[in-house]
């Protein structure tokens, strides 16, 4: 990987130096993959790599309780990297690393609400620098939810939304506790509506993969920056974290 640890040729002089401290128990090795996902020669060189490392650190009567290196696309694509741990990232959520083949379903839903509903005559601006222009009479709704909340201000003009299970499009650029919501001229929709952003309703579904292609950036960042100010509702449980 490149970030953490040792080079594998630098690793048995490194960990025979960590076994002769007296307070230090080596109980776990293990290495990252890189690039399991584009490119795979790499990949099945790297765990031949590992494996010649156990075995010559066995031949020196160096056994490690825990060995692992599959993250998703590991634990999919590579069933000889699975050892005696793996470690699920995106795909516990329900989300397909890039390039992988398979079949998930969804875990995380991310939903807010309507806090505001207006009406927005032709030619008027609707939030920061003016980025929406209604070209007809409209109503606007507005939704309690931000960059501030990990909701990525890259999806400005671009997201879309799911309120009373139907699709609508963010108006203007996403502030740092709102966003903006071109209902048109469907009217039913009011204050303390159920607003989805990641989720389905109806015929319609929104993934934390759309949101990262329409923000220009991947799932992983979609997730991981969801704000802990968030409440989290565990399905089929009493826990609630706030």
């Amino acid at each position: 990987m490149g970030r953490l640890g040792k080079w594998h040729t630098e690793s048995i002089s490194f960990i025979k130096k960590l076994r002769r401290l007296e307070n230090i128990s080596l109980e776990g090795l293990w290495t990252h993959f890189p690039s399991a996902d584009t490119d795979k020669k790499f990949t099945v060189g790297q765990i031949r790599i590992f494996n010649t490392l156990i075995k010559r650190l066995k031949k020196d009567g160096i056994v490690f309780k825990y060995l692992h290196c599959a993250n998703s696309v590991g634990i999919v694509n590579y069933k000889d990297a699975h050892f005696n741990l793996v470690r699920p990232g995106l795909i516990l959520y329900g989300i397909k690393p890039f390039s992988l083949d398979i079949d998930l379903e969804p875990l995380l839903s991310l939903k807010s609400k309507v806090i505001f509903v207006k009406s927005v005559d032709k030619g008027r601006s609707v939030g920061y620098g003016r980025a929406f222009i209604a070209r007809e009479p409209i109503d606007v709704a507005t939704v309690s939810v931000g960059y501030a909340d990990g909701y990525p201000w890259g999806l400005s003009n671009k997201a879309k939304v799911i309120i009373r299970k139907k699709m609508f499009n963010i108006a203007g650029r996403v502030c740092m506790d709102h966003i903006m919501v071109d209902l048109g001229r469907y009217t039913k929709v009011r204050v303390s509506d159920e607003v989805i952003l990641i989720g389905n309703s109806g015929k319609f579904n929104i993934t934390a993969e759309d949101l990262a292609e329409w923000a220009g950036t991947i799932p992983y960042e979609i997730v991981s920056r969801l704000s802990l100010k968030i409440p989290r509702f565990y399905k089929n449980s009493s826990i609630i974290h706030r």
